[in-house]
């Protein structure tokens, strides 16, 4: 018999700009220790409070992306920073989600290319960023702590994606307009 078919989207998420409520959950998404990273956190909640999406299901976060946008004349003009959801909610089309998410509010705000960074040996998450069509373009060096990582930079095509997606570009007021 043929295989089952895959599980439909989630249709019981929605997506929001985060909260400070938000914050401490996504700390727990991440499985970061609260002790030890929560101050950075906070220190740099002001700097991303707006740049970051979360999917919510029954006011529990399930997981988050946080994006930041860059001046055009980089080499790329906007990063998929971090993107984590709990153990339990893989598999189910929301990393997907917030993935598409961040990329219409980079289209919607005149970006055309991201990078995302992600640790060599993080085989779930190189397989994740390559079935959505990102090419592997570059690799760096990253201290996390007190120890050094070396990392994959994952291009993604935010026309192309657009495309694909089938979305409409819908301009908004932002900084670097």
């Amino acid at each position: 018999p043929p295989p089952p078919p895959p599980p439909p989207p989630p249709t019981i998420f929605f997506f929001k700009q985060t909260t400070a409520y938000d914050l401490a959950q996504c700390l727990v998404v991440s499985e970061m220790c609260i002790r030890d990273r929560t101050k950075r956190y906070i220190q740099s909640f002001d700097e991303y409070k707006d740049l970051v999406f979360v999917a919510v299901k029954d006011d529990e976060v399930l997981g988050y992306a946080c994006f930041k946008p860059y001046d055009k004349k980089e080499k790329y003009d906007s990063e998929l920073v971090s993107l984590y959801l709990k153990k339990e909610a893989n598999g189910k089309g929301i990393g997907s989600s917030l993935f598409k998410e961040v990329v219409k509010e980079l289209i919607a705000q005149d970006r055309h290319n991201m990078i995302v960074w992600c640790l060599t040996d993080n085989q779930p998450a190189i397989n994740f960023y390559e079935k959505l069509g990102g090419k592997c373009l570059e690799t760096k060096n990253a201290k996390i702590g007190e120890e050094v990582y070396l990392e994959y930079g994952f291009y993604f095509d935010l026309d192309q994606l657009n495309s694909s997606y089938g979305l409409e570009k819908q301009k908004r007021n932002t900084k670097d307009n």
